[in-house]
């Protein structure tokens, strides 16, 4: 009989740490409506952003990171200076919608073309054109509300699937406070991108300082972490444009 009290009281302790079952979030009548109009707001919160950011990119197997110098604008503004460890820049890179020039002092050439798809990837590796580069730096997650929709909760938050044509759709995650944290776009069921934010910063609408990017069929991530930061300040329009230091080789993009 102790033996048996003792069992007893074993699988009471048991199942009484045992942690509570996961109940999906409560779907309030208008949420879907609140989480559309949570994205339109996203879109037209942050003009701008500055700092400085911490960015990891993962390629083909090989990694690379540094401490980086950003400026972004909208619609398709941006600027960064790579820095070294000590602090000085080793590569410059500018592009104001219509040019794209990058500096290497290291190797004293000075590039310059237009700033198209194909150009622009080249120094970032990534499948997005400038507007959308800086959309999604900015917030602003491109999403068609007028899709077919579907809402469903879960314990650690909400998603929105919008479906379109030719099997196409996107997933869009909040969590509990309504903040989108995730964008997935599909194919079929093939993940073709992801975007996530986190470490938010300020009350809503709050900023995320965090970015990471995702591109599976080139085996690409990459994270972006901002400190430093100052939103929504007119930034010059002559920051976003480079000239050849003196001396430099001058080379045509592509």
């Amino acid at each position: 009989m102790r033996t048996l009290s003792i069992g007893f009281i074993l699988l009471l302790l048991i199942y009484g740490c045992a942690p509570a079952p996961r109940v999906p979030l409560e779907v309030i009548p208008g949420l879907e409506d609140a989480l559309v109009r949570q994205m339109q707001d996203n879109a037209q919160a942050f003009t701008s952003v500055q700092g400085f950011a911490r960015v990891s990119v993962r390629a083909e197997g090989r990694s690379a990171g540094g401490r980086q110098v950003i400026l972004v604008q909208e619609p398709n503004l941006f600027r960064t200076e790579i820095l070294s460890p000590f602090g000085s820049p080793v590569m410059q890179i500018a592009a104001d919608g219509i040019d794209l020039t990058a500096i290497v002092p290291g190797d004293g050439v000075f590039f310059t073309g237009a700033a198209t798809f194909a150009n622009l990837y080249r120094f970032t590796r990534l499948p997005l054109a400038l507007e959308e580069m800086v959309a999604l730096m900015l917030y602003r997650v491109p999403f068609n509300p007028l899709l077919e929709r579907e809402l469903t909760s879960r314990h650690d938050g909400y998603l929105l699937t919008l479906h379109g044509a030719l099997d196409l759709r996107q997933e869009l995650f909040f969590d509990p406070r309504l903040r989108l944290v995730r964008a997935d776009w599909y194919e079929g069921e093939r993940l073709v991108f992801r975007a996530e934010y986190g470490d938010f910063l300020g009350a809503a609408p709050a900023f995320p300082q965090t970015l990471s990017l995702t591109v599976p069929g080139q085996d690409l991530e990459a994270e972006m972490n901002f400190s430093e930061i100052e939103l929504n300040a007119p930034i010059p329009a002559e920051r976003f444009r480079l000239s050849p230091p003196r001396g430099y080789r001058i080379e045509p993009l592509p």
